[in-house]
């Protein structure tokens, strides 16, 4: 009950706005219980009462047998905690249930290495990150999460089946025109702080109203469901999930809403012209002037409170980077060091490559000038195999013409012989 208060009195802009709600709610809950097939189906709304009696404070009313559906799950955390440690002793039991995860360190947790397996920074806007990789963090989160969490809470609360088949259709009733009505003005930021459950009637109790009439579309990260309907609250419906007495409980929510829809917009007509309300001046200032402080009063609490909500907003994703930083900065300085350590050695490499270059092109000069002499060598060569042939041919010739001279020589010096023997005969006779 103290978080009602508390949730309540650090945004007094929203006195006006829960004030006019939860009449509406109220009318509405009157709307449920005038029609018999809604009031055969125990359709209503369970609200409370707010009552302003300055422009700094207002009285809430207390609203019995409720915990918010997040205390169910910190529960849930701390007793998974407490049997992973029972071994280790009763020592360290403290230890553990103290670092108990919040949803958004486990969501982090997983988002964070999911994006860094695609090659993306979780410093880009989430507007840019992957819809497979949200998808698959969520189904991971979900795993992890049991879906009966919430309906063994109910059946741990019951006396018998019996009692706990009422409270489970009550259950199922009080989600259902919450969630109509819901969808209807537009609620937001619907988180399981601001979902409260009577695990002894099964009843649901929405609070703070400050995200309404589709106030939630226009965030830095902006919703787009209608209302809030996981796993947990989806398996506490029963056995037909959606598809039983849920949906005829919301068609029946919805039949009613249409039927007076005249009367609706009259009252959320009062939102348009007078989002505001200016509650009980002092007699003994001047109207004007205590009007005008007032309204200067309210717009700087609206700014201030603007303000604190985005810091709100900034704080954790702001410590996560600050922490990131200091966790990446000796990496960094390590990277830096072996940069310089590599443009050191790219320094001496490129040396040697200038040298090596030097080196090739003097090599290509003396290849080009080999060519070069080879090339006269051939040619000289050629002209040399030329010269020799003609030599041997002309060698060729005159050895043939000398073989033939000497013949000739042979032949007429054997004539001679013979002229010579035959000139001695003929002397001797």
């Amino acid at each position: 009950m103290v978080r009602i208060i508390l949730t309540f009195l650090k945004a007094e802009r929203t006195y006006a706005w829960m004030l006019g709600l939860c009449s509406c709610c109220k009318q509405l809950t009157v709307f449920l219980k005038t029609y018999s097939d809604t009031c055969r189906r125990s359709l209503a709304i369970r609200y409370y009462t707010v009552t302003p009696i300055s422009g700094r404070a207002g009285l809430i009313q207390w609203v019995e047998n409720v915990m918010s559906i997040y205390s169910v799950f910190k529960s849930w955390q701390n007793r998974c905690q407490l049997a992973q440690v029972s071994a280790l002793g009763p020592g360290n039991v403290k230890d553990v249930v103290s670092t108990a995860p919040r949803p958004i360190d486990m969501f982090y947790g997983k988002i964070i290495p999911a994006l860094k397996e695609k090659g993306l920074r979780r410093v880009i806007s989430r507007k840019d990150w992957p819809h497979e990789v949200k998808r698959k963090v969520l189904l991971e989160l979900m795993q992890e999460t049991p879906r009966q969490l919430l309906w063994q809470e109910m059946w741990c609360a019951s006396e018998g089946f019996k009692a706990f088949n009422l409270k489970a259709k009550r259950f199922s009733a009080s989600v259902a025109a919450m969630s109509m009505v819901g969808h209807v003005l537009g609620l937001g930021d619907r988180h399981l702080d601001n979902i409260l459950i009577d695990l002894f009637s099964g009843d649901v109790v929405h609070i703070d109203y400050n995200i309404c009439f589709d106030k939630g579309k226009k965030l830095k990260i902006p919703e787009i469901v209608p209302f809030r309907l996981t796993q947990i609250i989806e398996a506490a419906l029963g056995l037909t999930g959606t598809e039983g007495t849920f949906r005829s409980n919301c068609e029946a929510v919805t039949a009613v809403l249409r039927k007076n829809k005249d009367i609706i917009l009259m009252m959320l007509e009062v939102f348009v012209w007078d989002p505001l309300v200016e509650w009980t001046r002092g007699d003994n200032h001047d109207e004007a002037a205590i009007g005008g402080e007032e309204k200067k009063g309210m717009e700087l609490a609206v700014s201030l409170s603007l303000f604190a909500s985005r810091i709100q907003e900034i704080r954790v994703p702001l410590q996560e980077h600050h922490d990131l930083l200091l966790s990446t900065l000796p990496a960094a300085d390590s990277a830096l060091k072996r940069f310089l350590g590599m443009l050191n050695h790219y320094e001496v490499i490129s040396a040697i490559y200038y040298h090596v270059d030097n080196e090739k092109l003097n090599l290509l000069q003396l290849e080009k000038s080999e060519k070069a002499i080879l090339a006269e060598l051939n040619s000289i060569s050629e002209k040399t195999c030329a010269s020799f042939e003609i030599q041997a041919h002309e060698f060729a010739q005159a050895k043939a013409l000398a073989t033939e001279k000497a013949q000739e020589a042979v032949f007429w010096v054997e004539q001679h012989g013979k002229e010579s023997h035959l000139l001695l005969f003929q002397s001797q006779h």
